[in-house]
Order: C-alpha cells, then structure tokens, then sequence
C-alpha cells in the first residue's frame, strides 16, 4: 500500500499525463485535506489547543522539505502566531497515524522555509514512534507546522499546542549542542534550565 501510494505521489509531477494521473490518485486514497498544502494551513488560535485531522490524501508539494530527515510524503500544515514569547511544546502523541513526523517552520512559502524544531520518534515511552518538540516561541511570530507520516505514512491524527509547564528532554534551547531539562515558568514568562546529562 505504501509503495502503491508512494508511485501516486510520485507520478504526477513526472508525466505529461499529470491531471489524469492525480484524478485517479484521488479515486484510490480519497480527496487531500483541506490543509494539505502550506499556504492552506490550518490555522491555530491561542497558547494550548487540540485538533484532529487526517493525512490520508496529502502530498508533498514541490519544493516542500523533507520533515525531520525524512522524506515523508503526505504532509498537513497549521499556522500558528506566538501571542507572547512562551516555551511551547507540540506534539501528536494519542494519533492513530503510528510513524509521524513533525516540524516547526519560518517563512512565506514551502520552497523558502527556515527551520525552527524538528522531531521524528520522540520516545517509546508513549507506545510508538510519534512525534513531540519544545520549543521557544518569539512573541508576534508565525509559525508553520508540518505533520507528516514517516515514508509517507497516512492515517488519522489528534496535534496538540501547550505552554510547556514541565521538564522537557531532548532540546538544546541554549545553542550548546547539549540536550538541556527547560522548564518555563508562566508566572515570571521565562525559561529556567540547567544541561541535561
């Protein structure tokens, strides 16, 4: 199924028969959503929030990174503005799509994009390969999210956005190259850390 879907994703934009190749593509794995492409991301309101969504139908458009080192294949964007500077973590953990991937982005187009955090397996410890990143948001900044599926995995898909109230592993927020434990502390707006081991 996956290389099946893998040769649809592909064969449009290799084939003079593009429209008719995409029409059947649609036929065999349903319409894309409406968020497949980056300049119609869903859009995200607020410092935490919940949405659940779909992949199956999405595709990579030409130009579109590849998320978390890996090719993926069947992306959906959301666009969310930093109403503060806050310590954000997103994840899609509690997701039937199993293999995800996930990116956080800036810019104006996909081809054109600046990595801001990206993750693939953040831990076992949830039950499965799926997706969390802690980043520091910049107040007024808008970021692009990507979620997709490892090797163009598709399935549906629960994405969360909190205001990172507890340790978070796996970060480097001071740039040293070295995981840091980063706490943000609402009440003061800011961020508390000490390196991790």
């Amino acid at each position: 199924m996956i290389a099946t879907l893998a040769l649809l994703q592909w064969l449009p934009s290799r084939d003079p028969r593009a429209a008719n190749i995409a029409k059947f593509r649609e036929s065999f794995v349903g319409p894309p959503p409406p968020n497949d492409n980056f300049a119609d991301a869903s859009a995200l309101v607020g410092g935490a929030g919940i949405i659940t969504g779909t992949n199956n139908g999405a595709t990579k458009e030409p130009g579109e990174p590849n998320h978390a080192n890996n090719t993926g294949g069947s992306s959906v964007w959301y666009v969310w503005t930093a109403p503060a500077n806050l310590g954000m973590t997103f994840d899609v953990f509690d997701s039937v799509l199993n293999d995800t991937l996930l990116a956080v982005y800036t810019g104006m187009s996909v081809n054109a994009l600046t990595l801001v955090a990206s993750n693939d397996d953040y831990s076992s410890i949830n039950g499965g390969p799926q997706s969390r990143m802690f980043f520091p948001a910049v107040s007024g900044t808008t970021y692009y999210i990507a979620v997709d599926g490892f090797d163009g995995d598709a399935e549906s898909l629960k994405f969360r956005w909190d205001i990172n109230r507890r340790p978070s592993h796996g970060s480097d927020f001071d740039g040293s190259g070295v995981d840091d434990i980063t706490i943000f502390r609402p009440a003061i707006n800011r961020w508390s850390s000490r390196l991790g081991p």
